[in-house]
């Protein structure tokens, strides 16, 4: 890792996502990247090492004791989201034992911003508009498939509530994703459906449509050129 990969004071989830991407695993889990799209964007500060929730057990001994060795003034920022060391566990676990009272962070925030469809559409805890879910499927920018986990694709996946919503900034970005078009499921458009369209800002992390999938949904939208008058079931 280099301090010079990280030069801005505040930076997109986007940035963070491939440097993460660089220095680790390129394919990573989705619940990982739904974790990261939580955040609006990442500001640079130096932040309390007491403040950070470092309570994972296994971790390799060997690697904190050798980041103990390191100037951690010159140390890339760790990246940390809620109080959770998302990207420099051992960093910050060398930096408490040594007794360093702060450590320079990412730290992740979720800015209050004016929804709109059109431009940037930032939707963070702002009202949602009905989606037309089936036109959107049918048009691409949404996908409902079988779940994909560790092991790949779940085909056997066979209730309706067995799905994973994935959308065309995914497939775009995100290699794994790639795949999606091929492993539609049907049989859950309609579960999916209800489930996009009853979901609300700050329901917790298990909503299906947090801010950041939102906001990936209007993203998909723009770039397909779908009229707003038909993406959307209500009237503005």
């Amino acid at each position: 890792m280099r301090a010079k990969d990280f030069i801005k004071e505040a930076v997109d989830v986007g940035f963070i996502t491939n440097y993460i991407k660089k220095h680790h695993d390129e394919n990573l889990h989705p619940d990982y990247l739904d974790n990261l799209n939580k955040f609006s964007k990442f500001i640079l500060k130096n932040i309390p090492v007491n403040s950070l929730k470092l309570e994972l057990s296994g971790l390799d001994r060997a690697k904190v004791e050798q980041y103990k060795k390191m100037n951690f003034d010159t140390a890339p920022p760790i990246v940390v989201g809620d109080g959770y060391v998302l990207d420099g566990y051992h960093r910050a676990t060398a930096a408490k034992e040594l007794g360093i009272p702060t450590i320079k962070a990412y730290v992740g925030t979720k800015d209050v911003r004016e929804g709109e469809y059109g431009g940037e559409p930032y939707t963070f805890n702002q009202p949602r508009r009905q989606l037309n879910v089936q036109l959107l499927i049918q048009k691409g920018a949404i996908f409902v498939t079988y779940p994909h986990g560790d092991q790949g694709w779940e085909t056997d996946a066979k209730l309706d509530w067995q799905f994973s919503l994935i959308t065309l900034l995914n497939v775009e970005q995100e290699p794994w994703c790639k795949e999606a078009p091929k492993y539609r499921k049907p049989a859950s458009y309609k579960k999916a459906e209800q489930q996009i369209n009853s979901s609300a800002p700050n329901l917790g992390s298990d909503d299906l449509v947090y801010d950041g999938k939102y906001n990936q949904i209007l993203w998909s939208i723009q770039k397909l050129g779908i009229p707003e008058e038909q993406a959307f079931l209500d009237k503005t």
